[in-house]
């Protein structure tokens, strides 16, 4: 009879860990969020002014250096980070909404052969090519990764909500749902939605990850903006020759990608094991 008092703490300790985690990448994730959208407010120096020596070091020219043009790279940093973080928001968001939404109505059908075929044909097809073949036809509009990202993360939100939504559909409470008389609507609403939120949400993390992937692909590949506005992408691939001399010019935009993605992942995760617990 003791030892299931002695065990009893631990799924507490779990819970405080899973909460540290998720407040930690929290925290992370709106420092780095807030430094994108206001950061060229705070910057030290306009976007694409010169201010000393290419790649110079730490020191006089700016805390963190220069780049390859002489431009102060903490002020780039703050310049570039709304492309980065506001695509990859607005096209995840468009991705999830359409993704999901057709997901889950298709979750009271789930064998629509003419679905999985568009579906197919879409996954089908990679990804970069996808993108390059948008931004050759449509150029460096902004809309146009917003665009591929949409076209590529779709299939694998409707996909997605489609599984997670079939269990939900055929149980025991919607069933009943439909015996009280409620209309479709309000039993994805009321039954369906709030049974798959979890899973959705863990879904949308991974989606917004990708969302950066290609968003800072198209940059790095030459696509980005037009100088002298810049991205994170941008500053990586522009400086990447210059990196023996100084590392914070490639480092320091990467840093700010990582800190972008990862704790959005992390956090999704753990959002959403406590929507399912």
């Amino acid at each position: 009879m003791t030892t299931p008092s002695l065990l009893a703490p631990a799924p507490a300790r779990s819970s405080r860990r899973l909460d540290l985690t998720a407040v930690v990448a929290a925290a992370i994730l709106i420092a780095v969020v807030v430094l994108a959208v206001f950061g060229p407010w705070f910057a030290p120096h306009p976007a694409g002014q010169t201010i000393g020596r290419p790649l110079a070091n730490t020191g006089a020219d700016g805390w963190l250096g220069t780049d390859r043009l002489g431009r102060d790279v903490w002020s780039q940093i703050l310049h570039g980070g709304r492309r980065t973080v506001i695509i990859p928001l607005v096209a995840t968001l468009a991705a999830t909404v359409a993704g999901d939404t057709v997901g889950l109505l298709a979750g009271r059908h789930p064998r629509n052969r003419t679905l999985d075929a568009l579906l197919m044909v879409i996954i089908a097809m990679p990804a970069m090519l996808i993108l390059l073949l948008l931004l050759h036809r449509f150029g460096k509009s902004a809309w146009v990764p917003i665009a591929a990202v949409v076209v590529v993360a779709f299939p694998y939100s409707v996909r997605y909500a489609r599984s997670a939504s079939t269990k939900a559909w055929g149980s025991s409470f919607v069933e009943q749902a439909r015996l009280r008389g409620e209309s479709n609507s309000w039993i994805l609403r009321h039954e369906v939605l709030p049974n798959v939120a979890g899973p959705v949400l863990s879904d949308t993390g991974l989606r917004f990850t990708t969302s950066v992937q290609l968003v800072t692909a198209a940059s790095f590949l030459g696509f980005g903006p037009g100088a002298p506005a810049t991205d994170w992408a941008t500053q990586i691939s522009k400086n990447l020759d210059g990196a023996s001399l100084n590392l914070w010019a490639i480092a320091a935009p990467a840093l700010m990608i990582a800190l972008l993605t990862v704790p959005a992942n992390l956090l999704a995760d753990r959002l959403a094991a406590r929507i399912e617990q």
